[in-house]
């Protein structure tokens, strides 16, 4: 008979090494862009990708953040061209935005900032504007956030046929509309906008809160016609609302369904009896 103590020790130093396994495979990171100067351009996953402005001479990282003036939106893809990253049930993609306004002022739905999946169809250069073709597939959800306003924030969803990106509501439908309470923005401070995606059994729930200020919270499930795979960033800001913003840092990263967890879990708790079983009979 195999000595159990011996056993004991495989069977829980294979599970410990299933434990890495899934801990090292939990999340993914898709993109941790911290704007280093000369880059804006540069397509370089995981450590940075390009952005891509509305309009030519629009947006500059000579400073080491990605500063835009208002008036117009930036979009980069954190996934392969014709690779999304497509939500399961259970799994979640996240969106980590810190960023600063400049001269913020009062406004509804002066900020904004949306995941998206673009379709296959990338623009690949500065200059695309507010509307264009490239953008009549884009499909997905953004967090409209309104400025020194009594109220905080709404969800949309992208869903209709349309040209217009994130500056326009017209190809979009209103999820939540004025939810929680607003707040003054100050001009050149820093703020973190978390935005998650959760594939349910019912649909995709979105949560947005934002970092330290509270009342800038929302959260609904979407159920109807859904948006699962999503590859770009899009963020916007309204030239009535403020005079530009300041991308400091942004990241994504998926989660997977926890189940392989459970799994690992379950085989350390079958392998503890297991081996109490064998000492007894010993």
């Amino acid at each position: 008979m195999k000595n159990p103590l011996i056993l004991k020790s495989t069977i829980l130093s294979s599970a410990l090494a299933l434990v890495a396994v899934v801990h090292s495979t939990s999340a993914e990171t898709l993109l941790s862009e911290s704007f280093t100067a000369g880059e804006r351009l540069t397509q370089n996953l995981t450590s940075t990708s390009a952005w891509y402005s509305a309009f030519n001479s629009a947006a500059t990282d000579s400073s080491g953040d990605l500063v835009v003036n208002s008036g117009g939106h930036v979009v980069s893809y954190f996934t392969d061209s014709g690779s999304p990253a497509s939500l399961e049930v259970g799994d979640s993609l996240t969106a980590s935005v810190t960023f600063s306004l400049d001269t913020p002022v009062a406004s509804t739905t002066g900020f904004r900032i949306g995941l998206y999946n673009s379709g296959g169809t990338r623009i690949s250069s500065d200059g695309a504007g507010l509307s264009n073709a490239a953008f009549e597939g884009d499909r997905g959800y953004a967090a409209f956030l309104n400025l020194n306003a009594a109220s905080a924030l709404r969800i949309y969803e992208r869903d209709n046929a349309g040209q217009q990106l994130i500056h326009s509501s017209t190809p979009m439908t209103k999820l939540l509309d004025d939810t929680g309470t607003g707040t003054t923005f100050t001009s050149g401070a820093d703020y973190t906008l978390n935005i998650t995606l959760l594939r349910t059994d019912s649909g995709v729930q979105m949560s947005v809160a934002m970092a330290g200020i509270s009342g800038y919270e929302g959260t609904f499930t979407d159920t109807s016609d859904i948006v699962t795979a999503f590859d770009s960033i899009v963020v916007y800001g309204a030239s009535s609302a403020m005079d530009g913003f300041t991308l400091k840092q942004v990241a994504v990263s998926t989660i997977p369904e926890p189940s392989s967890a459970a799994m690992v879990f379950g085989f350390l708790a079958m392998a503890f009896i297991g081996t109490k079983r064998m000492k007894r009979r010993d």
